[in-house]
């Protein structure tokens, strides 16, 4: 009846740590990425899901300066690949 055989499935537990990033994935695929711009959203987006995942404490000045680095250096390297490497077009928006 369309049950799998093998695992045990998604639980209530699985699902609640993935929801946040369900959450913010579709509001990036639905409106962000048109509205914004690739780049922009994209920072947003990897912004927001290092922070709901990083399991360092919110209150450590440390771990927010390391998350806008990380999120920096990923957004450097999305631009140089699909920009400058691969000369794909990316959604253009309010913001590049």
């Amino acid at each position: 009846m369309g049950l799998s055989k093998v695992g045990n499935g998604l639980s209530a537990y699985m699902f609640k740590n993935m929801l946040p990033g369900v959450l913010i994935s579709s509001v990036y695929l639905f409106f962000a990425a048109k509205f914004f711009g690739f780049y922009s959203a994209t920072t947003i987006a990897f912004f927001l899901l290092l922070t709901a995942y990083d399991p360092a404490s919110y209150s450590n000045m440390n771990s927010w300066v390391k998350r806008i680095i990380i999120t920096a250096c990923f957004i450097a390297i999305m631009y140089t690949l699909f920009a400058k490497i691969l000369v794909v077009y990316t959604p253009r928006g309010m913001f590049i």
